[in-house]
């Protein structure tokens, strides 16, 4: 916790940083105490399929695996508008919506940024997951465990990833931490203008907050071939 709260106001004075510190410890001390309440189905299929795609889709292809960190904003950077997308580069970002077998194939966007594009490119990822009790799957702590063991050497995004996820990990029931769930395919979208979304250029002023569902078939044609490197 003190170096969390040191490292993010080491630039700060005065009431900016008392500010900042009490959100910090306000931040942390899920960690310290758990509330284990469980997560609801969506936020549970999404922190697993967020963290699966930091781990076995991004880690892969950078140079330097452990600034994924970075780019991922996690629920608070959201909360914050620090950024709109899931994991927002220089130049590019990827929005992550993750489906469960058996459920419906048309993806659900929960407000009006997921798919408003401030970058140079934007891409909508939908993975497809199974429940699963065979060795070939993989449960939410046993991917969280993975990535604290990846970036062990390096506190500072160690102590950043910690602080993005264990929003919903505290959150989480002992249920959720060990199901297994395993990756069956995904799905890569352009997100381009004639994508049909709704964003701050086509919703009418005074829309404070929106909820939608985008027909699967509708976008077919905005599927890419490219590959998470390129």
């Amino acid at each position: 916790l003190a170096k969390s709260v040191a490292k993010d106001t080491c630039d700060l004075d005065g009431k900016v940083l008392l500010e900042k510190s009490v959100n910090i410890i306000n931040d942390w001390s899920s960690f310290f105490k758990p509330e284990r309440k469980g997560l609801t189905h969506e936020e549970y299929v999404g922190i697993w399929g967020e963290l699966y795609f930091l781990k076995f889709k991004l880690m892969p292809e950078l140079d330097n695996p452990v600034k994924v960190i970075d780019y991922w904003i996690g629920p608070s950077g959201k909360k914050e508008n620090r950024a709109k997308q899931d994991f927002t580069f220089d130049n590019l970002a990827f929005e992550i919506k993750t489906t469960m077998s058996g459920s419906s194939k048309d993806i659900k966007i929960s407000s009006k940024d997921q798919l408003d594009k401030i970058t140079e490119e934007l891409y909508l990822v939908n993975i497809f997951i199974n429940q699963t009790e065979s060795e070939s799957g993989i449960s939410l702590q046993e991917i969280y465990d993975i990535i604290i063991r990846k970036i062990s050497s390096s506190e500072g995004f160690k102590i950043d990833f910690v602080k993005k996820a264990n929003q919903f990990m505290s959150k989480a029931s002992d249920k959720q931490l060990k199901q297994k769930l395993q990756y069956m395919d995904s799905i890569i979208y352009l997100v381009d203008d004639n994508f049909p979304a709704l964003n701050h250029k086509n919703i009418p002023e005074g829309i404070i907050e929106t909820k939608y569902i985008i027909s699967s078939t509708s976008i077919r044609s905005f599927i890419t071939k490219k590959t998470i490197k390129e």
